[in-house]
Order: C-alpha cells, then structure tokens, then sequence
C-alpha cells in the first residue's frame, strides 16, 4: 500500500490554498504573530502597515525583539513545519505527544526528521521546498 501526503497551506486572510505561501512575521503590543499569505493578500498587508512603519519610530537595539528564527525547511511557518512533523511521524511510527494546544517531538523524532529533509525523504510543497 502507498500513500501520498499532502500538506496545504492557506491563506491566513482569505482562506485560500497557497500554492507560493509568503511568511511574515508581525509584532502589536509586544506579542508577535506570523502570517502565511498569497501576494494579494501581502500586498494588502504593506498597504496598511508600510504607511505607520515609515511615521513611526525605530526602537534602539536594546528594546528590539531577537530576530525571526528560519525552519531549515524554508520559508514555511512554524505552524505549518509542525504539521509536516507530525504527519511525517505518524507515517514512520513516531509518537508526538500532546498536551493542551501544544506538542512536544522526541530528539529521536527530531533527528530522524531533520536526516529525511536533508536526504530528501519528506514530501514538501514546492514553496516550502528542502
């Protein structure tokens, strides 16, 4: 028996399915937030915030968030590295346990993982491509 998995990413403004995903990351409060999103949807987004970042005040380094932390899978979210994980464990007989909203992956997991992305042994969509 073969299986075939596909992973959809959509939109996180219009619920569409993204073929070419765009992640952003957006801070408001002191809370960040990452964004995955299609070009229409990215441009309506600059639209709206490019116009306060240009008025608005830089922070001096000290105050700064640290920067955004890049998947070794590419440009795909967290969210979205995290359901790639869990499907590819699931189908290779590793156990990802879950308490409330959130999952925690054995080192084993992990390690066995990251070898099949390096040896190109999981299945990714061509925007988030190894």
């Amino acid at each position: 028996m073969s299986r075939d998995l596909k992973i959809i990413i959509r939109d996180d403004l219009t619920g569409a399915e993204l073929p070419e995903p765009v992640t952003v990351r957006v801070g408001w409060e002191g809370r960040w937030y990452q964004l995955d999103l299609g070009d229409d949807s990215l441009r309506k987004v600059e639209e709206i915030l490019f116009p306060l970042i240009e008025s608005g005040t830089p922070l001096p380094a000290e105050m700064r968030p640290p920067p955004p932390v890049r998947p070794s899978v590419g440009l795909v979210s967290l969210r979205a590295r995290g359901r790639i994980m869990r499907a590819w464990a699931a189908e290779h007989g590793f156990e990802v346990t879950r308490k409330g909203n959130s999952y925690y992956y054995s080192a084993a997991l992990r390690e066995a993982f990251e070898r099949a992305l390096a040896e190109g042994g999981v299945d990714l969509p061509a925007a988030v491509g190894a």
